[in-house]
């Protein structure tokens, strides 16, 4: 099939685009890269343009009609974010990221979205073929969006990169995210730095209520041993994000149970006396004959 072929259509009827390049175009595109990832967030619109005039005057392009030219640059825009973003993270970990209008959509219309694979694809929430659907499903929301409501997508991306995304967003990411972001953080720290690391954690969960946690990946890392005294300084931890939170840390201390819960907190093994044991001439343990021995003598 020719890469701007009419696309086929989906089991809905809807057209899919097709990711397909020209090596020509690839060629164009991999080396205006590096310009397009260098410069500034507000100047990147004037970047691509200049990208899209060049490949514009391509012969395999210059043939194509207004619709078609449309659909190529939404495929070249789709690849310069996708390389450009795995080459300006190399040097970062993997849970830094920046946010664009398209997450900002999964999130904040998680709920239509959901309902569209329910409606169009017959998928149930929890069925495998949700996930296979939603990348789909949100394509299609965000065609049926407006302009206006794209560029509120646009902004509401940036103000989430320059400050931090809202609430309900945070506690979802650090409900599903955040024990394998602490992972991460705590393996590299001892590949690159040689250090052990226990981590201590609090959020708000989208009731606003402050949950607490811990992380200590030691024992399951290059033979190390796991820290068995978090109990022990569990309760200023509690008293700590209380106060950080602006909470009350009297209340939260009468009553901890409901005030705070508690997540993955691990119960500490109390700490045996050591025993010498009796031994025989041949070195081993002695162990008596206790089948007669009354229940009352062994308590």
């Amino acid at each position: 099939m020719h890469p701007h072929s009419p696309s086929p259509q989906d089991p809905v009827g809807n057209p899919v685009v097709q990711s397909n390049l020209t090596d020509m175009e690839i060629g164009v595109l991999e080396r205006r890269l590096p310009g397009w990832i260098e410069c500034s967030k507000d100047k990147k619109g004037d970047n691509f343009k200049a990208v899209c005039d060049e490949l514009r005057a391509l012969p395999s392009v210059t043939t194509l009609n207004r619709s078609q030219w449309d659909s190529c640059k939404k495929q070249y825009k789709m690849w310069m974010y996708n390389h450009g973003r795995g080459r300006a993270q190399e040097a970062l970990t993997k849970y830094q990221r920046e946010w664009t209008a398209r997450p900002v959509v999964m999130r904040t219309k998680k709920a239509k979205i959901t309902a569209l694979i329910q409606e169009k694809k017959g998928v149930k929430p929890g069925e495998a073929e949700m996930i296979s659907n939603y990348r789909w499903a949100v394509s299609q929301v965000m065609g049926n969006m407006t302009e206006a409501e794209l560029e509120e997508a646009e902004k509401e991306a940036m103000q989430w990169n320059s400050k931090r995304p809202p609430l309900e967003v945070q506690a979802d990411t650090a409900a599903r995210k955040g024990k394998q972001y602490a992972h991460k953080f705590a393996s590299t720290m001892l590949k690159q730095c040689g250090m052990w690391v226990v981590i201590l954690e609090a959020w708000l969960n989208e009731a606003e209520q402050v949950t607490i946690g811990s992380h200590d990946f030691n024992s399951k890392l290059d033979g190390g041993q796991s820290f068995d005294r978090l109990q022990d300084i569990q309760k200023d931890w509690e008293n700590y994000t209380q106060e950080s939170f602006d909470c009350n840390p009297d209340a939260a201390t009468a009553d901890t149970d409901s005030e705070v819960p508690h997540i993955s907190l691990p119960k500490c093994k109390p700490r045996l006396d050591v025993v010498d044991l009796v031994t025989k001439s041949d070195r081993k343990t002695w162990v008596a004959d206790v089948k007669q021995v009354s229940l009352d003598l062994l308590k």
